[in-house]
């Protein structure tokens, strides 16, 4: 399962950089990736992490701030990827003022 989704992420992170989808798009396209290792390293539950990941930092369990990062990081890209993008359609065009 890990590996089709590496697969997957890695085919459409390729067709990112390929079509020039832009450097923030990218990168939360990477980030969304890690938020899903992050997912399937917690769910395959190997003993030796699950202690990394369930210390106590700060009175958060580590995978809460590791949740937390990743999540704040993706929405930071993806907004600031949307900042370029024009909210009129791509066919729309602008009215001829007189």
């Amino acid at each position: 399962m890990a590996v089709g989704v590496g697969v997957f992420f890695g085919i459409a992170i390729y067709g990112r950089i390929a079509r020039g989808g832009g450097r923030s798009l990218t990168v939360a396209t990477l980030l969304s990736l890690m938020a899903l290792m992050l997912f399937v390293m917690e769910t395959i539950s190997l003993h030796s992490v699950d202690a990394l990941l369930y210390r106590q930092f700060d009175g958060l369990m580590v995978i809460g701030w590791l949740w937390l990062m990743t999540g704040g990081a993706v929405s930071v890209c993806a907004l600031s990827s949307r900042a370029g993008v024009s909210s009129r359609g791509p066919g729309s065009r602008r009215k001829k003022r007189r």
